[in-house]
C-alpha cells in the first residue's frame, strides 16, 4: 500500500517543481488533447463506451507494443485523426506524462485522454 502512494506522489512533485508557466502549458495542452479525443469520440464511438474507444486509440497508437507512447507514436496519432496540435502542446504532453523521458507509459496516456 505505502508503495502505491509514493508512485502516486512521484509525477505531483514533479509537477509542484516545474516552473509556473510550464505548468499551465501542459494543462493547457492537456485540456486542449482532451478536446481532442472527446470531439473524436463523438465523430467516431457514437454507440461504444469511452473506455472502449481509448483502449482502441492505445492499441493503434502503441506502434511497437512496447507500453510506452513515444513523440513519434503521438505525432503520428493525431495527424491520422486530424488533430491540429502546436510543437509545443505536443512537449508539454510528453512532459507532463513521461516519467523518464523516453514516453508516455500507456496508463498515463489513458489518464490524459480523460
Amino acid at each position: 500500500m505505502l508503495r502505491v502512494v509514493l508512485a502516486n506522489r512521484q509525477p505531483l512533485l514533479a509537477r509542484a517543481a516545474a516552473p509556473m508557466a510550464m505548468r499551465s502549458m501542459s494543462e493547457t495542452a492537456q485540456a486542449a488533447f482532451k478536446d481532442i479525443f472527446k470531439k473524436y469520440y463523438t465523430e467516431n464511438y457514437r454507440n461504444t463506451l469511452f473506455s472502449r474507444m481509448k483502449k482502441d486509440v492505445i492499441k493503434v497508437t502503441d506502434a511497437n507494443q512496447d507500453g510506452i507512447i513515444s513523440e513519434e507514436e503521438l505525432r503520428a496519432l493525431l495527424a491520422n485523426i486530424g488533430a491540429n496540435m502546436s510543437d509545443d502542446d505536443i512537449l508539454a504532453l510528453m512532459a507532463l506524462g513521461s516519467e523518464d523521458g523516453k514516453g508516455i507509459p500507456n496508463k498515463t496516456f489513458l489518464k490524459l485522454l480523460g
